[in-house]
Protein backbone atom coordinates (compact mmCIF):
# COMPACT_ATOMS: atom_id res chain seq x y z
CA UNK A 1 0.00 0.00 0.00
CA UNK A 2 1.40 3.42 -0.95
CA UNK A 3 1.85 6.37 1.40
CA UNK A 4 -1.09 8.13 -0.24
CA UNK A 5 -3.34 5.11 0.19
CA UNK A 6 -2.36 4.82 3.83
CA UNK A 7 -3.02 8.53 4.43
CA UNK A 8 -6.47 8.22 2.87
CA UNK A 9 -7.24 5.03 4.78
CA UNK A 10 -6.16 6.56 8.10
CA UNK A 11 -8.23 9.71 7.44
CA UNK A 12 -11.33 7.67 6.61
CA UNK A 13 -10.88 5.46 9.67
CA UNK A 14 -11.07 8.65 11.76
CA UNK A 15 -14.23 9.59 9.79
CA UNK A 16 -12.68 12.85 8.60
CA UNK A 17 -13.12 14.62 5.29
CA UNK A 18 -10.29 16.45 3.59
CA UNK A 19 -11.85 19.83 4.58
CA UNK A 20 -12.04 18.55 8.20
CA UNK A 21 -8.30 17.83 8.11
CA UNK A 22 -7.67 21.33 6.73
CA UNK A 23 -9.58 22.89 9.63
CA UNK A 24 -7.72 20.78 12.19
CA UNK A 25 -4.19 21.03 10.77
CA UNK A 26 -4.07 24.01 8.43
CA UNK A 27 -3.05 21.69 5.57
CA UNK A 28 -4.94 22.73 2.44
CA UNK A 29 -7.43 20.05 1.41
CA UNK A 30 -6.21 20.21 -2.22
CA UNK A 31 -2.66 19.55 -1.02
CA UNK A 32 -3.95 16.62 1.05
CA UNK A 33 -5.72 15.28 -2.04
CA UNK A 34 -2.45 15.41 -3.98
CA UNK A 35 -0.74 13.44 -1.21
CA UNK A 36 -3.52 10.87 -1.00
CA UNK A 37 -3.27 10.25 -4.76
CA UNK A 38 0.54 10.02 -4.55
CA UNK A 39 0.90 13.02 -6.86
CA UNK A 40 3.12 14.70 -4.26
CA UNK A 41 4.61 13.63 -0.92
CA UNK A 42 4.16 15.50 2.37
CA UNK A 43 7.14 17.00 4.18
CA UNK A 44 8.16 15.58 7.54
CA UNK A 45 6.40 18.26 9.60
CA UNK A 46 3.08 17.72 7.81
CA UNK A 47 3.48 13.96 8.04
CA UNK A 48 3.89 14.35 11.83
CA UNK A 49 0.70 16.42 12.02
CA UNK A 50 -1.26 13.83 10.09
CA UNK A 51 0.14 10.91 12.07
CA UNK A 52 -0.89 12.63 15.31
CA UNK A 53 -4.35 13.50 13.99
CA UNK A 54 -4.96 10.01 12.62
CA UNK A 55 -3.43 8.35 15.70
CA UNK A 56 -0.98 6.27 13.65
CA UNK A 57 2.80 6.13 13.62
CA UNK A 58 4.96 7.60 10.89
CA UNK A 59 6.53 4.14 10.67
CA UNK A 60 3.12 2.74 9.73
CA UNK A 61 2.59 5.40 7.07
CA UNK A 62 6.07 4.87 5.63
CA UNK A 63 5.87 1.05 5.87
CA UNK A 64 8.82 0.81 8.26
CA UNK A 65 8.01 -1.87 10.85
CA UNK A 66 9.52 -1.52 14.28
CA UNK A 67 12.31 -3.97 14.97
CA UNK A 68 12.98 -4.64 18.64
CA UNK A 69 15.37 -7.59 18.43
CA UNK A 70 18.54 -5.48 18.84
CA UNK A 71 19.45 -5.78 15.18
CA UNK A 72 19.54 -2.83 12.85
CA UNK A 73 16.16 -2.14 11.32
CA UNK A 74 16.19 -1.39 7.58
CA UNK A 75 16.00 2.36 8.10
CA UNK A 76 18.99 2.39 10.47
CA UNK A 77 20.86 0.11 8.10
CA UNK A 78 20.23 2.69 5.39
CA UNK A 79 21.53 5.49 7.63
CA UNK A 80 24.61 3.46 8.50
CA UNK A 81 25.38 2.63 4.86
CA UNK A 82 24.93 6.19 3.63
CA UNK A 83 26.91 7.96 6.31
CA UNK A 84 29.77 5.47 6.48
CA UNK A 85 30.25 5.70 2.72
CA UNK A 86 30.67 9.46 2.98
CA UNK A 87 32.25 10.37 6.30
CA UNK A 88 34.76 8.59 8.51
CA UNK A 89 33.36 10.44 11.53
CA UNK A 90 29.97 8.82 11.00
CA UNK A 91 31.70 5.45 10.85
CA UNK A 92 33.19 6.18 14.26
CA UNK A 93 29.84 7.31 15.66
CA UNK A 94 27.72 4.57 14.10
CA UNK A 95 29.78 1.38 13.87
CA UNK A 96 28.35 -1.73 12.24
CA UNK A 97 26.10 -3.95 14.35
CA UNK A 98 25.10 -1.15 16.73
CA UNK A 99 21.60 -1.64 18.12
CA UNK A 100 18.93 0.93 17.28
CA UNK A 101 18.79 2.37 20.80
CA UNK A 102 22.53 3.09 20.70
CA UNK A 103 22.22 4.64 17.23
CA UNK A 104 19.40 6.88 18.43
CA UNK A 105 21.46 7.96 21.44
CA UNK A 106 24.46 8.70 19.20
CA UNK A 107 22.34 10.69 16.75
CA UNK A 108 21.00 12.83 19.60
CA UNK A 109 24.59 13.73 20.55
CA UNK A 110 25.62 14.71 17.01
CA UNK A 111 26.06 18.31 15.89
CA UNK A 112 23.08 19.80 14.06
CA UNK A 113 24.79 19.64 10.65
CA UNK A 114 25.36 15.87 11.05
CA UNK A 115 21.71 15.37 12.01
CA UNK A 116 20.70 17.32 8.92
CA UNK A 117 22.91 15.08 6.74
CA UNK A 118 21.16 12.01 8.15
CA UNK A 119 17.74 13.58 7.63
CA UNK A 120 18.56 14.37 4.00
CA UNK A 121 20.02 10.91 3.46
CA UNK A 122 16.85 9.35 4.83
CA UNK A 123 14.59 11.49 2.69
CA UNK A 124 16.65 10.77 -0.39
CA UNK A 125 16.74 7.06 0.39
CA UNK A 126 13.01 6.88 1.06
CA UNK A 127 12.18 8.76 -2.14
CA UNK A 128 14.49 6.49 -4.14
CA UNK A 129 12.82 3.37 -2.73
CA UNK A 130 9.32 4.41 -3.79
Amino acid sequence: MSLGEKLKQARKQRKLTQPDVEKLTGINYKTLSNWETDFYRPNVDDLKKLALLYNVSIDFLMEMPYNNNNKLSPIFTLINEIVTENTAEFDRLLPDNTDTKTITEQIKKMPANHKEMIRLALLTGLEAST
